[in-house]
């Protein structure tokens, strides 16, 4: 770094060693009360987010309710773009979870806990495979809310010949803003993913507003 330049320069890195630890370690970590409040002190979602939220809980009667969440991976999110993606990367490694064992885990979840469940997973493909296959009796307890989810990054993984559709990723951008809304709403949160770290998305949530989570592994 030029200690000589007047300019601020900002240095990132995706890399951590929470990354590390062990799973007992990442459940129980937390966050100091003072970096709790600037995170929720600087969460600003829009009116159409929050006017969408009260829409929806008017709709699902969401009162009391928990969320469960897949993180299937980036290989899962692609599949419907036909790309060539590297297995042996563990971002773009494809996993090939079972739908199916996904909805019986969810179907599981909901009968120990008896309380309103939201499905939310980075994998539109999953969601849909429960909106389509969810038995009657549990579809008023059960309820997957949309089937826009969308990866924040432009390129996860660094996949190479990704073409993006920037208006359809900036329109699904609010879905990611709403589960957000949703998530720090919630009582609970139980977690799957198919990679070692988890998923972040729902656990700097759940440790900012102090939710209860539950992360269990995929693979």
């Amino acid at each position: 770094i030029n200690r000589c330049s007047s300019k601020n320069i900002g240095l990132f890195s995706n890399y951590s060693d929470f990354i590390d630890l062990n799973p007992d370690l990442k459940q129980g970590y937390e966050l100091s009360e003072d970096c709790k409040n600037f995170m929720k002190t600087n969460l600003f979602f829009t009116s159409e987010v929050k006017t969408f939220y009260n829409k929806i809980k008017r709709k699902h009667k969401l009162k009391d309710f928990e969320i469960i969440h897949f993180r299937l991976g980036d290989a899962d999110i692609f599949k419907s773009n036909k790309i060539s993606l590297d297995d042996n990367n563990i971002n773009t490694k494809n996993f090939n979870v079972s739908y199916d064992n996904c909805l019986d885990e969810i179907i599981k979840t909901y009968i120990i806990n008896k309380k309103k469940l939201i499905v939310m997973s980075d994998s539109n493909g999953l969601k849909n495979y429960v909106i389509n296959n969810m038995p009657t009796r549990y579809a008023d307890h059960i309820v997957c809310l949309h089937t826009n989810s969308e990866h924040c990054s432009d390129n996860p993984g660094f996949i190479e010949n990704l073409k993006i559709d920037e208006n359809k990723k900036s329109d699904n951008i609010f879905y990611v803003a709403l589960d957000m809304h949703i998530v720090s709403k919630s009582t609970k949160i139980h977690s799957y993913s198919v990679y070692p770290w988890g998923s972040g998305f729902v656990f700097w949530l759940s440790k900012i507003f102090d939710i209860e989570l539950h992360v269990n592994s995929l693979r």
